[in-house]
């Protein structure tokens, strides 16, 4: 939405670059080392050999065959280990180096951590069930203080009771909440309010032990258990039973009573597979509201005593969030019915009639001694409008349809069992031709150099003995160049592979995959697990980077040393060549059974990874979740399960490499023993070329092994890169030839939109979520769009954005159709403020000017307009100071997000405001207006109402119902038509405000 996509990649290629050129040194060190290693092979021999002669010439003796090939084979059982050893060596070091930063992160200060855990048993039916087990416990061990003269045993007490207590999110940093006196009593309900970035979602956090306290004290009932919804709704992908459920047993009645109370009756009603339809990664199936109300009924499902809830209302339309809160802390609500204590963070001041208490925090992070809401009541309603006592009316995105995954396809696919010829091309075209005849050229040249000199060694022995041990200086010297040459070309190979080829290919694959991920339709990234996503990035490149390089080499060189073996055998004996035919077909059958299965099982290997991943990134982004809910140990079963599933298939391939290593063992023994035969049935073969013969059996055997697992490795990696062609073949593009258009700089100038017989969907092939939308928006216009959740607000503006696809009709913006224009060319013309904000990794400089184009000043004015000055004069290393999306409440975010929108010198001709105030209170929400009609003041405004007072002021109002535009007209005219639409969303949306001000004036 915000059209720095390209920007965005940009960074990501720069950075992959980095970490290539960071990793240069290391495999340079790598191929040094490698060729270390093979020098035991290559040159050891020809040392040993000049040496001998060299004696020998003084002694009188003659190098005859049966020593030359006896010390060939002795030297040969020295040089392996040795180059085994060096080739691991390099592996081992990297493993230390992975050994230490797994210790360092261990050995990471905890901080005081969630003291808090739960049993659950052993895990059951995971991809059925999710998080469910067998048997479930209660039962909690939790480290607390002793309050003292105070009985905590005595139900009246306090479940949590803090005395001047301060809290940081690090211990060296200053505290966000200072001097805290709190105290949540036994089946309480609360109210926590507070300006935006006051610190109410790190209350919430303090109360679960999820950041540092610094000062004061802070004690917790002894078996307190505590139910957490955090401010964006932590679920896992799974079913919607298996979310609610979490880690608790099953009961239906009360299953049933929770799913009512949260209004997600009729909303499961409406999915095809009902309460086991799956959510999706991070709920993206879901609407906004749906996570919320998803979130709460975990909460409550779970029985907990204490629930600590986050704004879990700002998704709601205002009809929905009456009837949750009543249902939830109304005077006959399930809370209340059950004694559940609930401390609830939100701007809205209208839900204090609901509550026992209301607690404030004000901007400093200091919190004014809580009362209770009757006492409160004229002081909050001193200092704010009546106006915030009306609930809010959030669009959100419909529900995506369900997308069922037949993993049977992938099994079933042919280039699976068999390979696919066209990726080693691939592979190559990236890699450059003049590389690849290098490395080709190379590979021959180090064949050579490594398997002639056995027959130069015949030579040499047969002259020693005819020539009486006087032998020539130039099979020494023969011999020595055969060594260093061949320790050249093997150089040469390792360097081009991982020096000169990985950087590029690596660079340039890493390239098209990031394009495939960054031009997929917003449908396709939403219903795509993250956890494959991100197996393409970091498993499926590493392999690319690291193994396919060294399999590819160990494959052509044992494929090249095959070959010389065979033809030096049949040199030696002509007659084993006989037997080559049917061993060849032996051969053939064995790597048809092997390769097939292998290959299926190091794909299978590949993909077990995808759910430990996935559930990884799920466990880490809800860990405060999981503490709170006590769920730790639950979720550690459920690591180790995913792990052991993805370690099977490893345990499979050493199986049957095993199976391999004894069938070529028992073909090898058959040659030798034709050979052997052959040699005692024929007596005119020389000794020389039966030891010539011998030596090569010997070592065919192990050449073979090596180059069917060679191959096989060469598969897997290769697999790697048939997954990421897939992704890319497979991975729609939201990018469609006709959009080539390329507008003036000029455009937009004026603002003008039209819609023209509109209709959108998600997909092309899906049914409408907009349809039939008919208006024209003039320039400068300022429009209001409001209906009840799922209507298709949000729809309509993510149209604007051609986040969604345009199935029917036109949008026009100054008479231009946008469907011929490139889609990042519209997000970068628009300014758009979404109700997810965008947070980039790094400091608030990048945050703020991602595309670097502003200077210092023009960044602190716009942080000071937005009301953020003192926040930022806070960090110590001002706008150059790193900020986490963790660590910035909500408010704090879309207040950053709105500065960006306010660096530009010239405000775009179209601003859209998507909910882009539901998460903040109202003076935050009055100051963020104020500055559109300021700043934007000649600009069309598009904005989806969160409060229907704010759009009051507009020039037209579009109602959307069911995707439909059921009504417009100018707010005022529409108001005084009680039958309106609108007349009928602004009476529910005040009705609650009415009799709150009734209430108070009693």
């Amino acid at each position: 939405m915000s059209g720095i996509s390209e920007h965005s990649s940009a960074k990501i290629d720069d950075l992959r670059v980095k970490e290539l050129e960071k990793s240069k040194s290391f495999r340079k060190n790598a191929t040094i080392g490698m060729t270390v290693g093979v020098l035991p092979e290559t040159i050891a021999p020809a040392a040993a050999f000049i040496v001998y002669a060299l004696i020998a010439r003084h002694s009188g003796q003659a190098l005859n065959p049966a020593k030359a090939f006896s010390s060939l084979s002795l030297v040969g059982l020295v040089s392996t280990p040795m180059l085994n050893f060096m080739h691991a060596f390099p592996v081992f070091v990297a493993s230390l180096g992975s050994w230490d930063r797994i210790q360092e992160y261990l050995l990471m200060d905890q901080g005081q951590g969630h003291q808090g855990s739960t049993s659950f048993g052993h895990i059951s039916k995971f991809q059925q069930t999710g998080l469910r087990t067998k048997s479930s416990s209660d039962a909690e061990t939790i480290q607390l203080n002793d309050l003292q003269h105070t009985d905590l045993n005595n139900p009246s007490r306090s479940l949590i009771q803090m005395e001047n207590a301060s809290f940081s999110f690090k211990a060296a940093e200053d505290p966000v909440l200072k001097n805290i006196f709190l105290k949540v009593k036994p089946g309480s309900s609360s109210l926590l309010v507070g300006p935006v970035g006051s610190g109410k979602s790190a209350l919430l956090l303090a109360l679960l032990g999820e950041i540092v306290q610094t000062e004061g004290e802070t004690v917790k009932r002894p078996g307190l258990r505590i139910a957490y919804c955090s401010q964006e709704p932590w679920l896992p992908n799974l079913s919607i039973r298996a979310v609610i459920q979490g880690a608790s047993n099953f009961d239906e009645t009360w299953y049933q009573e929770v799913i009512n109370a949260c209004c997600l009756d009729t909303d499961i009603g409406r999915l095809p597979q009902k309460d086991m339809t799956t959510v999706g990664s991070k709920g993206a199936r879901l609407s906004g509201g749906q996570r919320q109300r998803i979130s709460l009924a975990r909460a409550i499902y779970s029985r907990k005593q204490l629930l600590l809830l986050d704004d879990i209302t700002s998704g709601l339309d205002a009809a929905t969030e009456n009837q949750v809160v009543q249902t939830i802390l109304g005077q006959h609500g399930i809370c209340r019915k059950y004694g559940l204590a609930v401390v609830l963070a939100t701007h809205k001041i209208h839900f204090k009639y609901k509550v026992d208490m209301v607690i404030t925090i004000d901007n400093d992070g200091l919190s004014v001694k809580a009362q209770p809401s009757d006492q409160i009541v004229a002081n909050l309603e001193s200092d704010i409008p009546i106006q915030e006592d009306t609930p809010l009316i959030a669009s959100v995105p419909d529900v995506l349809e369900e997308q069922d995954m037949e993993a049977s396809e992938a099994l079933a696919d042919v280039s699976r069992q068999v390979g696919d010829s066209s990726l080693y091309i691939l592979y190559a075209n990236e890699m450059g031709w003049v590389l690849v005849i290098l490395v080709l050229s190379a590979s021959i040249g180090f064949c050579f150099f490594s398997r002639f000199p056995n027959i130069w060694l015949e030579w040499w022995s047969e002259a020693e003995i005819q020539n009486s041990g006087k032998s020539s200086t130039r099979y020494i010297a023969g011999y020595a160049g055969f060594g260093v040459s061949s320790a050249i070309c093997f150089f040469l190979i390792y360097w081009i592979f991982m020096v000169e080829s990985v950087p590029r290919t690596s660079v340039r694959l890493h390239r098209r995959l990031l394009k495939a991920v960054t031009a997929a339709p917003l449908a396709s990234l939403v219903s795509t697990d993250t956890g494959v996503i991100l197996n393409r990035f970091s498993q499926d490149m590493s392999l690319i980077d690291m193994r396919l390089p060294g399999a590819m080499i160990q494959t052509l060189d044992g494929a090249l040393d095959t070959i010389a073996e065979v033809v030096l055998i049949a040199q030696s004996s002509p007659w084993t060549a006989l037997t080559f035919p049917p061993i060849f077909f032996i051969l053939y059958i064995l790597q048809k059974f092997y390769l097939r299965t292998s290959r299926q099982i190091r794909y299978l290997d590949l993909e077990a990874k995808s759910p430990l991943f996935s559930s990884f990134l799920e466990t880490c982004d809800g860990i405060a979740t999981i503490r709170g809910f006590g769920w730790q140990e639950n979720f550690r079963q459920l690591n180790m399960h995913l792990t052991d599933e993805s370690q099977k298939p490893f345990y499979l391939m050493y199986s049957i490499q095993c199976w391999l290593t004894l069938v070529l063992n028992l073909i090898v023994m058959g040659i030798v023993v034709v050979l052997v035969v052959l040699a005692i049935e024929l007596r005119n073969t020389s000794g020389g070329a039966l030891g010539v013969a011998l030596n090569n059996v010997t070592a065919i055997s192990a050449t073979l092994a090596y180059v069917i697992e060679a191959w096989t490795s060469l598969e897997t990696s290769i697999g790697a890169l048939a997954r990421l062609k897939s992704f890319e073949a497979e991975t729609p593009t939201e990018h469609l030839p006709r959009e080539c258009y390329t507008p003036t700089n000029a455009w937009p100038s004026e603002g003008r939109i039209q819609f023209i017989d509109l209709a959108l969907s998600y997909r092309t092939e899906s049914d409408p979520v907009i349809q039939g939308i008919n208006v024209t928006i003039p320039p400068g216009a300022k429009i209001g769009i409001c209906g009840r959740s799922g209507s298709g607000k949000s729809s309509l503006v993510l149209g604007l954005l051609r986040l969604n696809e345009i199935t029917k009709g036109r949008i026009l913006i100054d008479d231009l159709d946008i469907s011929v224009v490139p889609r990042e060319t519209i997000r970068r013309k628009l300014a758009a403020l979404p109700q997810d904000p965008l947070i980039l990794p790094g400091s608030i400089r990048a945050n703020l000017d991602p595309l670097q184009k502003h200077t210092d000043e023009a960044i602190m004015s716009a942080i000071s307009r937005v009301g953020m000055l003192n926040w930022l004069l806070s960090k110590e290393t001002g706008l150059d100071s790193a900020i986490q999306k963790e660590t910035l409440s909500a408010g704090q975010q879309q207040l950053i997000t709105f500065a960006r929108i306010l660096l530009e010198p010239k405000p775009s001709p179209i601003l859209l405001l998507d909910e882009a105030t539901s998460v903040v209170d109202m003076q935050t929400e009055a100051t963020m207006m104020k500055l559109v009609w300021e700043r934007f003041q000649d600009s069309t405004v598009i904005a989806v109402a969160h409060r229907l007072n704010t759009i009051l002021d507009f020039d037209l109002v579009l109602v959307m119902d069911n995707g439909a535009l059921v009504e417009s007209g100018r707010p005022a005219e529409l108001l005084q038509n009680p039958e309106s639409w609108f007349s009928g969303l602004w009476t529910k949306q005040v009705q609650d405000g009415v009799q709150s001000a009734i209430k108070s004036r009693s």
